[in-house]
């Protein structure tokens, strides 16, 4: 084999450098994009704006009912649903504090339960009052468990990790309830059953890679600056029902 000439080797490390360039530069555009988008007079401004359309659609609402139609129509709550959907919200909540401690295992770390349960509640009920959930909750995260001693690399992945779980056990909810319901479906709408029985099974690959990724995916990943540890089977799986009865309580 013949040796590369310098012309070639030079070459070769201008490349080098140019794509070392370009990727800098397309770091640091991302990076200001990312602040930007968290910046918190930002995030205050689309909390704000959704605050006023969410008025104006239920000053729109409420314009059409009377004050007695809201009486009747609390006094025609069951006491027993209103308790059933109290404890529904509180298994909800207990679910996604199970969410925060199942990711934080994933980055090797650990926390009492009480600090991981306070961070879990307080992220949701922002995501959930405010919107703009991506940011809320990662921003409570950021707050309390940077004082907890994570980095602010490892919040990140955690906030990351948390909400794919959700999103993902979502879906797997979402894909059951097609597969079950898709005959009844089909009656109250212009799709054959196949064609719902075919979204299910669409909606169930992201839970079905997870639980392959459990069993067969590599030992750690990097995300970011974090690393995470691949989970067993069996608790992949505990944690994909959990977020699919999340969503069933929610609902």
């Amino acid at each position: 084999m013949t040796e590369p000439n310098q012309d070639t080797i030079e070459q070769f490390e201008e490349e080098e450098a140019r794509t070392a360039a370009w990727r800098t530069m397309l770091g640091a555009v991302w990076a200001r994009a990312r602040g930007s988008l968290t910046h918190p007079i930002l995030t205050a401004a689309i909390s704000l704006a959704v605050f006023i359309l969410a008025l104006v659609f239920i000053n729109d609402e409420m314009t059409r009912h009377s004050l007695q139609d809201l009486k009747v129509a609390f006094e025609a709550v069951n006491p027993w649903s209103l308790l059933g959907a109290i404890a529904c919200v509180g298994l909800a909540y207990a679910a996604l504090t199970f969410n925060d401690r199942f990711a934080l295992s994933m980055l090797g770390k650990s926390l009492p339960r009480a600090r991981t349960a306070r961070a879990s509640i307080a992220a949701y009920a922002l995501a959930n009052s405010l919107g703009y959930s991506w940011v809320t909750a990662g921003t409570a995260r950021l707050r309390l468990y940077r004082k907890w001693g994570l980095l602010p690399g490892e919040i990140g992945t955690l906030s990351f990790l948390t909400g794919s779980a959700v999103q993902m056990g979502g879906l797997t909810a979402a894909a059951l309830g097609l597969l079950f319901a898709a005959p009844e479906i089909a009656l109250h709408g212009p799709f054959h059953a196949l064609v719902w029985y075919g979204l299910g099974l669409l909606l169930l690959v992201p839970g079905i890679l997870w639980l392959v990724y459990a069993r067969f995916g590599a030992d750690q990943a990097r995300i970011g600056e974090a690393v995470i540890h691949r989970p067993d089977f069996g608790k992949a799986l505990t944690q994909l029902t959990i977020t699919v009865l999340e969503w069933m309580c929610a609902a």
